[in-house]
């Protein structure tokens, strides 16, 4: 049985035993009863032990019968903040929602949100200033979480890895600017909490790529900022050609 933390998703529907055609047995070849929950609001040992009185309802059956491979399927949900209706924050454009969580597709990484940053750019977003790209997307980009899945292929971080996800979720690749190390003025980007749904959930998807490692100097809440106003101070310190000792001006 694949153990389900009932703090992951409230209100989740947890299973459905599949038993391969015919009842499943325990350790001594004896049929168990089919198991079924839903919508189960149990913490993890007392769902545990109603797993067992489940199972412990007997039948008799030959001894010589196949012994058969129970699998529990979980339907797992999270819960989300979404745009539903762009306009005045003090209108509550944002609506919090219970969803499916997000399976990472071919080179991307699921990431168990651990702390997500408010950037202006959430707000122009959520009161309509930048028209959201699709409906009911999640905001935020400045994300700290860790990754808790991979997807096909995704090899650049191993599951426990302590992750960011930013403001650039993925770029063309092939134009000008992403040749020639300036993916940053992509002319066919796509964004985090605009295009693609952000970090005001439980858990979200980026490419491998575009992920960042995280050093364990800082706290989650520290580093959240890094991944949108710490990149970019960093870019105007590099191309500021600021000599050794010299001091820069940020403004935003």
């Amino acid at each position: 049985l694949r153990d389900v933390r009932a703090d992951d998703c409230v209100e989740r529907q947890v299973a459905d035993a599949v038993h391969d055609g015919e009842q499943p047995r325990g350790a001594f070849g004896v049929a168990r009863s089919p198991v079924v929950f839903v919508g189960a609001r149990r913490s993890g040992q007392d769902q545990r032990a109603h797993v067992a009185a489940m199972l412990e309802a007997a039948a008799p059956v030959a001894a010589c019968a196949p012994r058969p491979t129970l699998r529990v399927m979980c339907a797992a949900r999270m819960h989300a903040w979404v745009v539903e209706h762009p306009g005045p924050v003090d209108g509550g454009p944002l609506a919090r929602v219970e969803r499916d969580v997000p399976e990472p597709a071919a080179s991307q990484v699921r990431v168990r949100v651990r702390v997500c940053g408010v950037c202006r750019t959430d707000l122009h977003v959520s009161e309509g200033d930048l028209p959201p790209h699709r409906p009911h997307v999640t905001p935020g980009h400045e994300v700290i979480g860790t990754v808790d899945q991979l997807g096909p292929d995704a090899r650049r971080w191993r599951v426990g890895d302590r992750v960011g996800i930013p403001w650039l979720a993925q770029t063309c690749g092939v134009c000008a600017f992403c040749t020639s190390g300036r993916e940053n003025l992509c002319i066919a980007p796509l964004f985090t909490g605009w295009d693609l749904d952000g970090g005001y959930a439980e858990y979200a998807l980026v490419e491998e790529a575009y992920a960042y490692a995280v050093p364990e100097t800082f706290g989650d809440e520290e580093a959240a900022p890094l991944l949108c106003a710490g990149i970019i101070g960093y870019r105007a310190l590099q191309r500021a050609n600021l000599p050794e000792g010299g001091r820069l001006g940020i403004y935003g």
